[in-house]
Order: C-alpha cells, then sequence, then structure tokens
C-alpha cells in the first residue's frame, strides 16, 4: 500500500475521481488475480452502488478481457487434452485448472498462469511434450 494520505489530499482526490484507495484496491486486486472473482460477487450484489462507477467500468471491462483471454485458452487446452487422449497418453489435471472449472461460477474466475499435467511415467511425459512442441 502506499504512504498515508492526509484527509484534505482524500477529499481532493475524490473530488478529481482520483481516489487513492481505489488505486491501491485495484493494485491488490492485481496482485492477487482477485479483479474478474471481485466483479463478478459485486455485479450484482447489494454493495455494487457503494463502489465508484468508473471502478465498476474498469472492473467489468477487466473482467471481459479475462473471460476472452479464457475463451482461447480453453479451445488450445481441449485440442491438447484430446491430443493426449486420442494417442492414449494417460494423464491427471491438478490443481488450479481443475478447481477453476468445478469450484467457481466460471472458469475464468479462477484466475490461472499455466495448466499442471501429471502423467504416469517419465516416457508418457516425454511423448506428451513431443506432440505439444509438433503442434507449434
Amino acid at each position: 500500500m502506499t504512504q498515508k494520505i492526509p484527509p484534505c489530499q482524500w477529499f481532493a482526490a475524490i473530488l478529481r475521481d482520483k481516489t487513492p484507495l481505489f488505486t491501491d484496491l485495484w493494485q491488490v486486486g492485481l496482485e492477487n488475480r482477485i479483479l474478474a472473482l471481485t466483479n463478478h460477487e459485486h455485479a450484482n450484489s447489494e454493495t455494487r452502488d457503494s463502489i465508484p462507477q468508473t471502478f465498476r467500468d474498469r472492473l467489468q471491462k477487466y473482467a471481459l478481457n479475462v473471460a476472452a483471454t479464457e475463451l482461447r485458452v480453453e479451445h488450445e487446452l481441449r485440442q491438447e487434452l484430446s491430443l493426449f487422449n486420442n494417442t492414449d497418453i494417460p494423464f491427471l489435471l491438478m490443481k488450479g485448472t481443475p478447481l477453476a472449472y468445478t469450484h467457481y461460477p466460471q472458469p475464468y474466475l479462477r484466475s490461472r498462469c499455466d495448466t499442471d499435467l501429471l502423467f504416469t511415467n517419465r516416457d508418457d511425459a516425454e511423448r506428451a511434450w513431443q506432440l505439444l512442441k509438433d503442434l507449434t
């Protein structure tokens, strides 16, 4: 978080619509990867109107971008997993990706940067790696 700001500066920032509080909140939400989830949770909540419209608009735009990215990632992941299935390479999805699809209302609400897979043995892992390299 930033340094403490005297109340008169807070009011001046609020009047200029540049509230440090919301800048700090955005940064913390970004660092913790919870902005899309925050947008989802507050979109139809009673607290929605207590958040400034500019902040709500920014959250919504961010969430739409994350959702669009998720569609692309999901498409690629389905292709890759189908390839493993079609070539009889057993695997187990682990951690964030299965959680996104089983414990969240929409998968894009569970921020993640990769997909963790567990293979039954080194040979299967190497075969899978080669298939993925051949895709590019």
